[in-house]
Order: C-alpha cells, then sequence, then structure tokens
C-alpha cells in the first residue's frame, strides 16, 4: 500500500451531509481535518512527529447499570465457585513471570 506523498486524503468519516473528516497530507505528515463538499479544509490536528490517520467519530454511551449488593441468608454456609487461570501460560518466556 502506497500513497502520494503531497496532497493525500485517506479514510473519510462524514460528520454531516456538507461536512467529512479525513486524514490529509498536505506535504509529508498525515494530520486530521474537517473538509466541506466545497474542498475547503480545516486542520483540526497535526502532530509534527508522527501522522495521525483514520479518524472516528466518539459518541456519548450510556453508563452500564450498578449491580445491587446480593442479599445471602444468615444460617446459609458461604460458598462460590471460583476460576483461578495462570495468565502466563503461553506467554512465557516472552514474558517472565511475574512482570
Amino acid at each position: 500500500m502506497s500513497w502520494a506523498r503531497q496532497q493525500c486524503f485517506r479514510d473519510p468519516v462524514p460528520i454531516s451531509r456538507d461536512y467529512f473528516l479525513c486524514s490529509h497530507a498536505p506535504f509529508d505528515k498525515f494530520g486530521l481535518y474537517v473538509i466541506d463538499r466545497y474542498g475547503n479544509r480545516e486542520l483540526l490536528y497535526l502532530d509534527p512527529e508522527i501522522g495521525s490517520m483514520s479518524p472516528s467519530l466518539l459518541q456519548p454511551v450510556a453508563a452500564p447499570p450498578v449491580l445491587g449488593s446480593i442479599e445471602v441468608a444468615e444460617d446459609s454456609p458461604p460458598e462460590g465457585q471460583f476460576f483461578v487461570a495462570d495468565v502466563y501460560q503461553g506467554i512465557e518466556p516472552v514474558v517472565a513471570r511475574g512482570r
């Protein structure tokens, strides 16, 4: 995969009928721009050290429901089922145990 070194556009994301976000490289580095249907562009973010690609829109999400406490009868014995996994299984020796 290659792209032009100047005036390159990538990854458009529509915002409305007339505007969209995209990655744009006017010269050598990609930045995030908002562009209208007539080609006018406004820089939103450009880091001179690294390119910025693949803009995505963020939207608010509802908070997950809060789980209430579980009432346990006083005369019932404390029971539970537990599963303990060895998180290092399969990644040793790349990740040493305890790291």
